[in-house]
């Protein structure tokens, strides 16, 4: 029985070993094919994430550069506004600047005016009371003349009517 049963077990270790060869083969073989399958799938799979990648780059510049001219756009209206604000302070500013020193020369104008009157009216008073004075001043000479002559001609006359 031990001669049977080594023979048996050997008998079936030889079945086994081939089995475990034909099924390391078969294994092997289909570990190569799932392998190569694998390989094939990560470089579909490598190729359509690539694509999509360069889709998505494509797709980025496209809206970098819709939202580069936006700015662009926006940039270009601020400055506009910008410059147009400017222009409208400044004008405003410049307007308030010409009427006030027009108000000014205007109180300034006034001021002289004023000045000017009374300084005619001084220099009226002043011409009218030398040419005042310089009457009195001919009037006082002549009159002394005249006072003389006068007298004489008084004497003169009462001469003429004490020899009658």
């Amino acid at each position: 029985m031990d001669e049977e049963l080594r023979t048996y077990l050997r008998d079936m270790e030889e079945r086994l070993s081939s089995k475990t060869e034909s099924l390391e083969e078969r294994m092997s073989s289909k570990i190569v094919a799932l392998e190569e399958r694998v390989s094939s799938k990560i470089v579909a799979l490598e190729e359509r994430v690539s694509s999509k990648i360069v889709a998505l780059e494509e797709q980025v510049s496209i809206q970098f550069a819709a939202l580069e001219e936006r700015v662009s756009t926006k940039i270009v209206a601020l400055d506009e506004r910008f410059d147009r604000k400017l222009d409208e302070s400044f004008t405003r500013w410049s307007q308030f600047m010409l009427n006030e020193m027009g108000s000014r020369f205007s109180e300034m104008n006034t001021r002289f005016e004023s000045q000017d009157a009374r300084i005619k009216l001084h220099a009226g008073l002043l011409q009218s009371g030398a040419r005042a004075m310089a009457r009195y001043s001919s009037f006082s000479e002549n009159s002394e003349e005249r006072w003389i002559a006068m007298d004489q001609r008084v004497a003169e006359i009462e001469r003429k009517l004490n020899t009658k």
